[in-house]
């Protein structure tokens, strides 16, 4: 018979707790020489070069982990500043000014105005005498005479007259600014129009525009109002904020909710989900049935316009169903650590984004904290059941049940904690209750995401009249969330408005809570004992530092 310490020091090292993955030892430094590079301090550079050789003579470690350190410290350094060379140094002197500028559009923002059109672009020429410009990215933000049935589109080509902005003039940046700042983009063009359209977008991306649109009409089939339940769902899962109203847009603001309506991990790994789901009742190898939910959330994210977000969430998503197929387990953190290695090497300036941070924080916080308490949780309750009640139906479904909600709860409050450090930074929203009330809103949402893509999955097989009916279905669980979302306002405390007093303290924050619970779990698989109240440390260190640390209302 084995007991529950051994049970539980077994279990702790199984996948879904695993904490080892031997691409640590390339991720973190590519990650260090990335953010050496961007910080662009030369005392700090000469310090990273001059690691790598004690690095490499270090004893006690294998010889090929030093040699990967060192290299991949050196390539994420010369991978970012290959990539983001950084903005030219006579911008910093250059004042705005009026220019004649061909542009193609990148990514589209909600403008919120009519005949205007805001998003991000590629210069391809202007009329400046000396141009530093042309192939550097801008925010456009334009007005246009064209309806706006017909307003651009993501890849047409542009002519537009604008004040261009060079950005490392300005002396103060307002929040907008800092974000195209952290994007890399330094230009702007503002207090202009749009001439006159030179080339139309690439028959693909056409193509894509005419499937997003047939979508969004079919997930909003039956709104008979803006106000309609409709365009939340066609918006939580195709990603067009501009369908819903300022109402509902402050709502999920206050609540620190508005994250939903960007396409990423949740809505990329809710996609997945119900399409492996579907795929299981098709009589398939089993390979074949990881493959074609991969390729159907490959899909989605093409159809969403493969934002930077989307394509992250996908290369994470992918990197865990593979880890299934290949290791025959779901090997979890090592199929993270690959996708994030895998993302800074696409792109370095990754590091830098507040999707990649939340993305990663949130799921690295479920494997290392949510995963195993919950597994503790469920080996404490199945101890005292065992001790106490007689096996019987009855009890072993209500212990299934009770276990059910623990794991709920326990990956809820693993993702909300780790993403409140953030929030605070980012957005100045302390949100408590919305950590608890995201027991009930994270199903729901996962739900309703699920029901969306089904309604357009089965659109070809039961018509655009039954798919529509699945899409209206959602509605009583989207009414739910919002009632949730008023309920979670109207609670003193629930919701404040809160900054950290230095600016990247959430950030450090997260890092240190995910290293404790790396740390903790690492220990658990060595067989170490260690006490139960070791599961709730890092839960418990993000807690006191935001109580108790340099936060002021």
């Amino acid at each position: 018979m084995i007991s529950p310490a051994s049970d539980n020091q077994s279990a702790a090292r199984r996948p879904p707790q695993c904490a080892v993955a031997p691409l640590l030892w390339s991720l973190v430094p590519l990650a260090g020489g990335i953010f050496v590079v961007r910080s662009g301090n030369l005392s700090l550079l000469v310090a990273a070069l001059l690691l790598c050789l004690p690095v490499s003579l270090l004893p006690g470690i294998h010889r090929s982990r030093r040699l990967v350190a060192c290299l991949s410290l050196l390539a994420g350094m010369s991978l970012f500043a290959i990539r983001h060379p950084g903005p030219d140094e006579s911008w910093e002197k250059r004042p705005p000014r009026e220019v004649q500028a061909v542009l193609r559009i990148d990514e589209l923002f909600n403008a919120r105005k009519p005949a205007r059109v805001s998003g991000i672009g590629t210069i391809l020429s202007t009329d400046l005498p000396v141009d530093t410009v042309t192939g550097r990215q801008a925010a456009f933000y334009l007005e246009t005479d064209q309806p706006s049935s017909t307003k651009p589109t993501p890849g047409e080509t542009l002519s537009c007259k604008a004040v261009l902005r060079y950005l490392p003039h300005l002396e103060h940046l307002d929040n907008y600014q800092m974000y195209l700042k952290n994007r890399d983009i330094h230009l702007s063009l503002n207090q202009g129009w749009l001439t006159q359209s030179i080339s139309k977008a690439p028959t693909a991306e056409r193509f894509r525009q005419e499937i997003f649109s047939s979508s969004q009409a079919l997930l909003t089939s039956g709104c008979r109002s803006p106000d309609d339940p409709g365009t939340v769902l066609a918006s939580m899962l195709l990603g067009n904020r501009s369908l819903l109203s300022d109402e509902r847009i402050t709502l999920y603001r206050k609540t620190g909710t508005y994250h939903l309506f960007a396409v990423s991990g949740l809505h990329v790994g809710s996609v997945f989900l119900c399409l492996f789901l579907l795929v299981r009742w098709i009589p398939l190898p089993a390979l074949i049935h990881q493959i074609l939910p991969l390729l159907g959330t490959w899909s989605y994210v093409w159809l969403t316009g493969s934002s930077t977000s989307a394509v992250r969430a996908g290369i994470m998503i992918s990197c865990l169903g593979l880890a299934r197929v290949v290791f025959r387990q779901p090997q979890l953190f090592p199929a993270l650590i690959l996708s994030a290695w895998l993302v800074l090497i696409l792109d370095p300036l990754e590091l830098f984004q507040l999707g990649f941070q939340l993305s990663y924080g949130v799921v690295l916080s479920i494997i290392l904290v949510g995963l195993p308490l919950a597994q503790h949780l469920r080996i404490l309750m199945s101890d005292y059941a065992g001790r106490h009640f007689l096996s019987s139906k009855p009890v072993d479904r209500f212990l299934k049940l009770l276990c059910g909600g623990s794991d709920i709860a326990c990956v809820s409050i693993s993702a909300g904690l780790a993403s409140m450090p953030l929030i605070v930074q980012h957005f100045g929203l302390f949100t408590p209750g919305g950590v608890l009330f995201g027991i009930l809103l994270n199903p729901l949402v996962t739900l309703v995401v699920m029901a969306g893509c089904l309604s357009l999955v089965s659109a070809p097989l039961i018509g655009p009249l039954g798919a529509g009916t699945i899409a209206v279905a959602t509605w009583p669980c989207i009414r739910g969330i919002e009632w949730l979302l008023h309920a979670c306002l109207g609670i003193p405390g629930a919701v404040g408005e809160r900054a950290w007093n230095w600016p990247q303290a959430g950030t450090l924050l997260l890092v240190g809570m995910l290293l404790l619970a790396w740390f903790l779990q690492r220990l658990r698989m060595s067989g170490r004992s260690l006490p139960g109240i070791t599961y709730l440390l890092p839960h418990l260190l993000v807690l006191v530092v935001l109580a108790k640390g340099s936060i002021s209302t």
